[in-house]
């Protein structure tokens, strides 16, 4: 087994490139393959939207409005691609830009192309997986976008 190198709040720059290296490292017989990393990373990233939303709103009954652009996680190759840049532009919205982690994900996007050979329901699992797993890919306090 390889070693597993750790991460430093000194690497900022590089941080998800490393930390998302050493999630996939630790679980090789989960993804299938970049497609499914790629979604997944989507949904780690949609994640850190839904938490924005709820630290801007903690007071409204509904404070992630972005849930409903979300297909109630039924969600189709083309429902994917349509929700990844509308993440991005809520992300900024927010004030909450997350550039380097948009580097990562387009980067495994690109990666996968655009031959997907998973099926809806294997898209939506993967996605839900990665806003459920979104926590795994936080940054230590002082290095936070």
């Amino acid at each position: 087994m390889t070693e597993i190198v750790p991460i430093t709040p000194d690497d900022s720059s590089d941080f998800y490139e490393k930390i998302v290296k050493e999630y996939f490292h630790k679980h090789p017989d989960f993804f299938q393959n970049n497609i499914a990393k790629a979604i997944f990373l989507e949904g780690v990233l949609v994640g850190f939207l839904l938490e924005a939303q709820r630290l801007a709103n903690p007071d409204k009954k509904t404070n992630e409005p972005f849930w409903n652009a979300l297909h109630e996680l039924r969600l189709s190759k083309r429902q994917l691609l349509e929700i990844y840049p509308k993440t991005m532009n809520k992300l900024k919205q927010l004030n909450r830009s997350y550039s380097s982690l948009v580097k990562v994900v387009s980067n495994q996007i690109q990666e996968a192309g655009m031959e997907w050979t998973l099926s809806d329901i294997e898209l939506s699992w993967y996605f839900a997986h990665g806003i459920s797993s979104y926590q795994n890919f936080r940054k230590p306090k002082n290095g936070e976008n």
